[in-house]
Parts: C-alpha cells; sequence; structure tokens
C-alpha cells in the first residue's frame, strides 16, 4: 500500500510509464483511487503498533538475510581473488581481455573491502552465524546421538525461536492477508 500510494503521488514516474506504453490514462487513474482508498486504510493500519513492530522485524529479517547473501558471494570473490590459479581458469573460462581482467580485480578489491566492512559488524556475522545454523539443522533429515548431545544445550533457546517463527507464519502473515484482502 505504501509503494501504491507513493508511486500515485509521484506524477513524473507515472508519465514516464504512460509515455513508454506500459500504461494508460485509465489505469493511472485507478492507480490515484486505489491510492485514495488505501491512505485511510494505510494510516489505520500505521496507528497499530504491534504490526508496525512486527512489520519491522519481518523487515530486518529480510535485511539480514540480504547482507549475510551478499556476504557470502564476496566471500567467494575474495577466495577467487587469493587463488591465483582459479583466476586464471575463470578468466580463461569467461575469455576476458587485459581491460576486462584489471576492471574485474578493481571489483574484486571493492569487494574485498565491502567485506571487511561487513565483517566488522559483529552483530551480522553472529546472526549470518546464527542463520547458516539454522539452515543447517533444517535440511539434516536425522541426526545421530552424539549431535543431539552436543546442541542439547541450546535446545531451549531454539525452540522458542521456532515458535516465535511458527506463530508469526501460521498466525501473523494469514491475518495480515485478510486485512489486505478487505481492503481491496
Amino acid at each position: 500500500m505504501v509503494q501504491l500510494t507513493e508511486l500515485a503521488a509521484n506524477q513524473t514516474k507515472l508519465d514516464n510509464l504512460v509515455s513508454k506504453g506500459k500504461l494508460n490514462a485509465t489505469e493511472v487513474q485507478v492507480i490515484k483511487d486505489k491510492a485514495a482508498n488505501a491512505t485511510t486504510t494505510l494510516k489505520t493500519l500505521q496507528a497499530n503498533s504491534t504490526l508496525v513492530d512486527e512489520c519491522n522485524v519481518i523487515a530486518a529479517n529480510r535485511q539480514v538475510k540480504a547482507q549475510c547473501s551478499a556476504m557470502k558471494k564476496l566471500v567467494r570473490n575474495a577466495a577467487l581473488a587469493s587463488n591465483a590459479t582459479a583466476m586464471d581458469a575463470f578468466v580463461a573460462k569467461k575469455k576476458l581481455n587485459d581491460t576486462q581482467v584489471t576492471k574485474f580485480k578493481e571489483r574484486i578489491s571493492e569487494a574485498q573491502t565491502k567485506l571487511q566492512e561487513l565483517q566488522s559488524n559483529t552483530t551480522l556475522t553472529d546472526l549470518c552465524a546464527q542463520q547458516k545454523s539454522q539452515k543447517g539443522q533444517d535440511n539434516s533429515g536425522s541426526s545421530t546421538t552424539g549431535a543431539a548431545t552436543e546442541s542439547s544445550s541450546s535446545t531451549p533457546q531454539q525452540a522458542t525461536g521456532a515458535a516465535s517463527s511458527l506463530t508469526l507464519q501460521t498466525v501473523f502473515v494469514p491475518a495480515l492477508a485478510v486485512v489486505f484482502a478487505l481492503l481491496l
């Protein structure tokens, strides 16, 4: 709804979409009408602090996942830069010329700087490690008894996280969908 109201308020963007043939005048008017109706609903939803807090938690989780994914890609690129054999194989595979190789090495250098910046954020690295361990637990079908005893000390915390995740998925998301469906 926020994006809809922002789009309706941005006449330049609407004009650009019309000029590209992606929208016509009737569709622009429909967007503006829906945005006008959505504005009051949006204000009502934004007044609900619990809903706003839950949405902020979801947004923060998505941001952390995106940053962890970016960090994983940057680690891969940094490993490529430090391995001359792999770098030569990559250059040969992609058939890069000298200019492209230089440009690629500059991008890797920038990636290493960005990686160091992300890795200096201990909160982010801890969250990424936690996410990775949870993903590993989700992917393992059956665990051995040794692994079960090793992880037994952290089970209550993981169970709480799983319960809150389950609550979010089974209660909040359908409730939010119902609210949006009623509004449309």
